[in-house]
């Protein structure tokens, strides 16, 4: 067999190979429409192979959307007191920088965080494993605690916690954007502003004070074709 090592930012890398396995690190820090590429090259078998590495770096994006598809599997531990549970966050004592048993608040010992299983969450077509820096058994918990502290809460949650981060100030997510749906459309009273997007076709919302109740484009070819539909706040 060979392996071929191959760039994600450019098309020629993407489109001169053939392949039956796809191996892609650092999946959410490549250029997406290029590993799609990679994926077309797939084709010269029926059932090829395809895993993903990465730090998680946004919800519902890159690897965090795979590892949703997936069986999510979890390091478990036995403590000495005999509870078997997931080593989470809630496993660290930041105050005494110590990691704990969450159920009798005894000290968890290495070798107990070493020798835990993976065990599926869920059910999903992938294998996924969320790998945390904390279930490494030579990583001590002052050291997590410092780095809780002094980085960044993005950094400790993709590079440390494993986890995708959401900075509210930067982007909406499915989840959040769900939560403020009502069933119900605003009264179309008051002073109405009207927001166009030109491209190639011309989006425009309409709204008031209490929010858009309406939304639609003009096709930019044809202007006497037109879609538009009212829309839940």
């Amino acid at each position: 067999n060979t392996i071929y090592y191959q760039g994600s930012f450019t098309e020629r890398a993407a489109l001169m190979i053939t392949a039956k396995k796809l191996i892609v690190d650092e999946y959410d820090r490549c250029k997406q429409d290029i590993i799609e590429q990679y994926d077309s090259r797939l084709q010269s078998i029926a059932n090829p192979k395809k895993a993903f590495f990465s730090n998680p770096s946004k919800p519902d994006f890159g690897i965090d959307i795979w590892y949703q598809k997936s069986d999510q599997k979890k390091w478990h531990i036995t403590h000495s007191c005999g509870k078997q549970y997931i080593m989470d966050e809630g496993c660290i004592d930041y105050k005494a920088e110590m990691y704990k048993c969450p159920y009798c608040k005894g000290e968890i010992v290495d070798e107990e965080r070493r020798m835990g299983e993976w065990i599926a969450t869920s059910t999903g077509e992938w294998s996924g494993y969320w790998i945390p820096l904390w279930i490494a058994p030579w990583m001590p918990a002052n050291k997590i605690a410092e780095m809780k502290r002094e980085k960044s809460p993005e950094f400790f949650a993709n590079f440390v916690a494993g986890l995708p981060y959401l900075n509210t100030n930067d982007m909406l997510s499915d989840q959040l954007l769900e939560q403020n749906l009502i069933d119900r459309i605003h009264e179309q009273q008051g002073r109405i502003i009207i927001g166009v997007d030109t491209g190639h076709n011309i989006h425009y919302v309409i709204g008031n004070k209490n929010g858009i109740f309406y939304h639609g484009y003009i096709n930019s070819v044809a202007e006497n074709e037109a879609s538009h539909a009212p829309i839940k706040d």
